[in-house]
């Protein structure tokens, strides 16, 4: 297996619950399934692109914080 397909596995994940989870409670609160279809598809779609422009962000450096004087 890839070494990148279980991270992509995991974003896909939370997309789909995000997706689903947005769909059933706007359903729930009376919106029509098609406007709850649609804004579920796409909170997934934003959540799908938050997890990968999160990913290019680096890691902070290891003493990033040590040279801070507390006031």
């Amino acid at each position: 297996m890839r070494a990148w397909l279980p991270t992509v596995v995991e974003r896909v994940a939370l997309a789909a619950g995000a997706a689903a989870s947005t769909t059933l409670v706007l359903a729930w609160a009376g919106i029509r399934w098609r406007t709850a279809v649609v804004a579920g598809a796409a909170a997934g779609l934003l959540v799908l692109v938050a997890a990968g422009v999160a990913a290019t962000v680096p890691a902070p450096h290891e003493h990033a914080h040590a040279h801070r004087r507390a006031h």
